[in-house]
């Protein structure tokens, strides 16, 4: 059996339905899909695939967002230029599966994995050809190597839903042609096949950048502000209760977390801030002329799809409308595919 585990990243629920997803729609009719998945807060890109390929939370596996302050070396820690598989403190699936032929293909996450193409390579293309470039590389994994599990990132979503907006067309034109890339990768695995789509996080609009850093530095107060595009972790040097007065009064902020607070959205970790805010709606706090982003705590952001669709081999999945379903339900549901006894590390349940 071989399963294939495709992250659209950045793919909101709205957008996908407007898409026109004609292979997905029909082998998800006989398979899983649901709209009622969440996953982890922050809504950022480190975040929520650590989520999915370790199925635990941020508390757990300690990526708490796109960068962290290392209070052991002083040190600001950005995923883009710090290797996380080296951070990551929970077991991947490539390691708990043990299986000799794995691959990640601009899957962020890649401790474990066996043949690796690094999502740093797409900062060398154009934004055009990234999600060709991850096909084209998934298709010669697959017909040289004998995968047996793969973690595939369609990272080019992500960078359309943001550039352009989620109800931009080409947007929704790159899912659309995700869709074609699965049906070609459907159609050359002869072997039993589990096909298994999510996403780390949704998409919300924005139209303007709120500067934290410089707004603290012109009321005087101090401190390192590490965002996660509409999420920021703040760390201190003195007294919370001079910037809680403030960021009470900022009407660009949706949700404030004290560090202690942060217990209850599962988030709690040495590498946490003292204290957490999510951004306002429209509101993007890290980057200049973005129209699409994430990172915060609105809905458009936190849910995602989950569909599983298989090949040669019969599912017996019942969709359930009572349950919220999550992305910390992916690693244990593969974990029992593949007829590995389940253990208790799991936050989340199968399938």
């Amino acid at each position: 059996m071989i399963i294939l585990l495709f992250i659209l990243d950045g793919c909101a629920i709205n957008s996908y339905i407007k898409a026109h997803t004609p292979f997905i729609d029909s082998l998800s009719e006989k398979g899983f899909i649901t709209f009622n998945c969440k996953t982890v807060f922050p809504t950022a890109t480190y975040t929520g695939h650590s989520s999915i390929v370790t199925g635990t939370f941020p508390e757990q596996h300690g990526m708490i967002g796109n960068q962290f302050f290392d209070k052991n070396d002083k040190k600001v820690k950005h995923f883009d230029y710090y290797n996380p598989s080296e951070y990551i403190q929970s077991h991947t699936l490539f390691e708990m599966l043990n299986s000799p032929k794995t691959m990640a293909v601009a899957e962020p996450i890649t401790k474990g994995a066996d043949y690796i193409m690094p999502m740093q390579e797409l900062n060398e293309i154009s934004l055009e050809k990234r999600d060709e470039l991850i096909f084209d590389k998934t298709m010669k994994f697959l017909k040289n190597y004998n995968i047996k599990f793969g973690v595939i990132n369609f990272a080019g979503v992500d960078g359309y839903g943001e550039t352009f907006g989620p109800d931009n067309k080409k947007y929704l034109n790159e899912i659309s042609k995700c869709d074609q890339f699965l049906s070609q990768i459907y159609e050359i695995v002869e072997d039993k096949l589990i096909m298994i789509i999510t996403a780390d996080h949704g998409m919300t609009k924005v139209s303007k950048r709120f500067n934290l850093k410089r707004y603290f530095q012109n009321v005087g107060i101090s401190g390192q502000f590490l965002e996660s595009h509409r999420a920021c972790h703040i760390y201190l040097n003195k007294d919370h209760k001079e910037i809680m007065e403030e960021l009470n009064h900022i009407k660009e902020i949706d949700k404030i977390f004290l560090k202690s607070q942060t217990k209850d959205i599962k988030l709690y970790h040495k590498r946490t801030g003292d204290i957490v805010i999510s951004a306002n709606t429209g509101i993007e706090f890290e980057k200049e002329n973005l129209n699409g982003s994430h990172g915060g705590y609105l809905k458009e952001e936190l849910y995602v799809p989950l569909i599983i669709m298989s090949k040669n081999y019969e599912l017996k999945y019942k969709y359930n409308s009572s349950r919220i379903y999550s992305t910390l339900d992916v690693a244990p549901t593969i974990i029992k595919l593949s007829n590995i006894k389940l253990n208790n590390i799991f936050p989340g349940k199968p399938i």
